[in-house]
């Protein structure tokens, strides 16, 4: 019998973040398998998690919970056929519903799904819920456990009237979701995992790791948990008739600098339609790899060898006017 763990959460969430913590956190005991699927035909975070030493499976050409459900199928009997792994993880694509997921994962008779984990950003979270429900709230409403990623022990105080609300919408969609607000230092992913991840009496983690017991409460103040009642709807999306991917092989170089300045122009031009964008890019004798999501714009220098490419997701995108910025320092495939 294999293990299945789903790591969901929206796009740029903190997922593949997430799993890198499981991946540095195994020293051994774990043997697991990492199906990784991208919305967009190249993998970013694929090439980001085999830089860890790890197994990708990918699957690209869409969302495993619609366009590409049967060869998601495929994937994880293969891997079980080939790998006989204890644990296969699967970081579905960010716009992927995790209901659908699970249903396809309980069609199996020799897996043992286990806790199903959504990561959701603490800053992000009522914007997407607001503007993308759909997907979004899916992802809460099915979630065992929900870990906010944008936590840390500097920003605690000025983020906990946050966390209240956000742990509140929570528990409006999902009253049985454990939540985890603790930074991500003061916790181990595998007992997350593994279903280790105990509370005290006193609302507090079970988590010895931690010398500050206010960093493990879940929120502060009473929230009352009740039943909640939504409007069905009679024909649902899937994400490739949502979002639009648009994915490009630049060649040539470009310093960090420029790199920002075309971004930025591109972040300027999109406005709220782009809600994710990532890449690698060269630059003359090192790799820059940049990610975006609304509000936050991190470019890296980084040491691995890779073929560049460059992803944008959204609404509405103009590809030709993305284009006509890019080309300013880089030639396009």
């Amino acid at each position: 019998m294999v293990d299945i763990t789903i790591i969901s959460g929206f796009l740029g969430s903190g997922k593949t973040t997430f799993i890198k913590k499981l991946i540095r956190e195994n020293s051994g005991e774990h043997d697991f398998v990492i199906i990784e699927n991208e919305f967009g035909e190249e993998s970013i975070d694929g090439r980001i998690l085999e830089k860890e030493g790890v197994e990708v499976r990918e699957i690209n050409s869409g969302c495993i919970c619609c366009s590409v459900s049967g060869d998601f199928k495929n994937s994880i009997r293969y891997i079980i056929d080939r790998f006989s792994p204890g644990r296969i993880i699967i970081e579905p694509s960010g716009v992927g519903k995790l209901s659908d997921i699970e249903k396809i994962c309980r069609e199996f008779n020799d897996v043992r799904l286990g806790k199903k984990i959504t990561i959701a950003d603490i800053n992000k979270y009522m914007m997407y819920s607001e503007n993308f429900g759909e997907f979004f709230d899916d992802q809460i409403r099915a979630a065992d456990i929900v870990v906010f990623s944008r936590i840390g022990k500097d920003n605690l105080e000025e983020i906990n009237n946050k966390v209240n609300e956000v742990s509140s919408d929570v528990n409006r969609k999902n009253s049985r979701a454990e939540i985890i607000c603790s930074p991500w230092e003061d916790f181990r992913s595998w007992d997350l995992v593994e279903g280790q991840f105990k509370e005290n009496s006193d609302g507090e983690h079970n988590d010895k790791s931690s010398s500050n017991s206010t960093l493990n409460k879940k929120f502060e103040g009473k929230i009352k948990r009740r039943a909640f009642l939504e409007k069905r709807i009679l024909r649902k999306k899937t994400a490739n008739e949502s979002f639009m991917n648009l994915t490009l092989s630049p060649f040539g170089d470009v310093g960090e600098v420029e790199l920002r300045e075309l971004l930025d122009e591109i972040i300027e031009l999109c406005g709220v339609n782009l809600i994710r964008a990532k890449g690698m890019v060269n630059s003359y004798d090192e790799i820059l790899e940049f990610d975006f999501v609304p509000g936050e714009l991190e470019i890296r220098n980084i040491k691995a060898q890779t073929s560049p490419a460059i992803v944008f997701i959204g609404k509405n995108l103009d590809e030709n006017e993305i284009k006509r910025v890019l080309e300013r320092y880089l030639v396009l495939k």
